[in-house]
């Protein structure tokens, strides 16, 4: 619990600001054990900025496609699909080399 910091005006310090998961990670916590505190919420709500709410929405949103199965396999079917296209090109490269070989040797026989 950090009653120091209750009450505090948006605006924080910069050592302050940087602490804002582990403010909430402590705030779940607390309400997981049973102690939730309606007015440390409230406060946390009300002091985070924007770039807080960005980053733990992006968080959350590769937490989610991470662990989904569903996407994982999308995913990866996707960058089989891609490194199959890259694998055929090096083949039909290859074929060409073997067709221009062949046609060299040819000529020179």
């Amino acid at each position: 619990m950090q009653p120091q910091f209750q009450g505090q005006a948006a605006t924080m310090p910069e050592e302050r600001s940087e602490n804002r998961y582990g403010e909430l990670y402590g705030l779940i916590n607390d309400a997981a054990e049973g102690n939730p505190d309606v007015s440390r919420f409230l406060n946390f709500f009300q002091t985070s900025s924007t770039d807080f709410w960005k980053g733990a929405l992006i968080g959350a949103g590769l937490t989610l496609l991470l662990t989904n199965d569903t996407i994982k396999g999308a995913i990866a079917g996707g960058v089989s699909g891609l490194l199959g296209v890259f694998e055929k090109s090096a083949e039909e490269r290859e074929a060409e080399e073997d067709r221009k070989a062949e046609e060299q040797a040819a000529k020179e026989k």
